[in-house]
């Protein structure tokens, strides 16, 4: 999908954007698909639903739990810890 709207090869996109780049790319590129098949259904009588959850490679319970173990690390190391855990 992001080869074909930038017209690069797919050696070119795995070498130009980082895997979360990637992964964002395609979610904004399956939201629109989503979100114009939609209206399409729409403009012809049909409901096409609830719109998922594009969550683009994370979630909020994930960042959470991301996020305490950064505070962690930062305490430990504070304590004057080389930052690893025991």
């Amino acid at each position: 999908m992001i080869g074909a709207r930038y017209g690069m090869s797919p050696f070119q996109v795995w070498r130009e954007f980082s895997l979360r780049q990637i992964v964002i790319i395609g979610t904004l590129t399956a939201r629109a698909r989503w979100r114009e098949r939609a209206f399409q259904l729409a403009l012809h009588g049909g409901d096409a639903g609830k719109e998922p959850k594009w969550n683009f490679g994370f979630d909020a319970d994930t960042r959470q739990r991301d996020m305490d173990e950064l505070q962690a690390y930062i305490a430990r190391k504070k304590a004057g810890g080389n930052g690893k855990q025991q």
